[in-house]
């Protein structure tokens, strides 16, 4: 799980547990963006290879590789 954050320029990294369905923090627990660059929007391909982030403040988008395991 993914959840981008506008205010800090961050995007925290969850994995989730099927079987308790609890989150606990990923391997790094955050992406650090550069400052005023407004993680907003993140939708994850359909061959679960990349996540594309929108950047509300930029108005760019970051593209992401996610490794096979579904950690970053």
């Amino acid at each position: 799980m993914f959840v981008p954050h506008l205010g800090t320029d961050q995007v925290f990294q969850f994995v989730f547990d099927e079987q308790t369905g609890k989150l606990t923090a990923n391997t790094p627990p955050v992406l650090q963006l550069k400052p005023n660059t407004g993680p907003r929007h993140l939708v994850v391909s359909q061959d679960n290879r990349f996540a594309y982030l929108l950047n509300e403040l930029t108005g760019n988008v970051t593209t992401l590789a996610l490794d096979a395991s579904g950690r970053e």
